[in-house]
């Protein structure tokens, strides 16, 4: 059984930005369409998070959910010995691999659903997702190709195999062959995971992306994404059988962080994204 306890991590470094409209949306869209009995957001810089409009706004509009806001230093105390810049013997500096770290931990102790800040819920996942045995990933594809695991979004037994085969790769963890935008960045996320399903594929289910990911991140889709008018055929295919679309926020940051609520309220009824978010901002009636 998975229960249906949401867990989501927001990590401050050098290079972040705040908590914006898309993060909200994620964690507003994953409330009301997957109804989840609690809700853990991990963040090393507590009272920065939590003062956050967006933060804010969400404590308020959704206060019969239960939303706990955990500092990072308060879940040492929970996993003992988890140290997500020192691991496994291996200084890990990169933010990306930290956060993968936590993510995994996270759900390999306590069992649930992980979300990343840009996965917004599109339909409710089957009830037998959650009955399962088997903790559940997101395949990524490449023309039908399986070529990775994708941990954005994932449905997680407590004590899953795959996910403590995944940690203990960490331990040949070497902050100089996976530096950001290189060939190998994603080597412990997606990568090395991929060998772990093929030595075991029996550990956990594995989906098509087009459940988690219908677009992804070529220009086309992008496209398809922000720019395109929304009543398309084509979209409307990409996006009929997904509960989520990961908006890619490492790649499509700079073109989400134009937006204002105020631009959404004028794209709605025209561009993708901005129908969807339109639904979970609050917008004053004069828009």
């Amino acid at each position: 059984m998975i229960p249906k306890h949401f867990y989501f991590i927001y990590l401050y470094g050098p290079e972040t930005y705040e908590f914006n409209h898309y993060h909200y949306v994620s964690l507003a869209s994953n409330i009301e369409i997957n109804k989840p009995e609690k809700v853990t957001i991990i963040t090393n810089k507590f009272n920065r998070f939590k003062n956050n409009f967006y933060v804010s706004l969400a404590l308020l509009k959704y206060h019969d959910t239960p939303i706990e806001i955990v500092d990072l230093k308060d879940l040492y105390n929970q996993i003992p010995g988890l140290d997500i810049e020192n691991y496994l013997g291996n200084h890990v500096p990169y933010m990306s691999h930290q956060a993968d770290i936590l993510k995994n931990e996270l759900i390999r102790n306590f069992g649930g659903i992980y979300s990343d800040f840009d996965s917004i819920a599109l339909k409710p996942f089957p009830e037998e997702w959650y009955e399962s045995n088997k903790s559940i990933f997101c395949a990524e594809e490449d023309n039908g190709e399986i070529v990775g695991i994708c941990a954005g979004f994932f449905l997680g037994v407590k004590n899953c195999p795959f996910i403590t085969a995944n940690l203990s790769r960490y331990k040949d963890y070497d902050e100089n062959e996976v530096k950001p935008k290189t060939a190998n960045w994603a080597k412990f996320a997606v990568q090395l995971p991929l060998d772990s399903y093929r030595s075991n594929p029996d550990n956990i289910s594995l989906i098509s992306a087009k459940y988690l990911e219908p677009l992804y991140t070529y220009y086309h889709d992008v496209d398809l994404l922000f720019f395109r008018n929304k009543n398309n055929r084509e979209l409307e295919d990409r996006v009929r059988d997904a509960y989520q679309l990961h908006l890619w926020e490492n790649r499509n940051g700079y073109i989400l962080r134009t937006y204002s609520p105020s631009s959404i309220m004028q794209d709605r009824d025209t561009k993708y994204y901005a129908s969807i978010a339109a639904q979970y901002l609050i917008i004053n009636k004069d828009g």
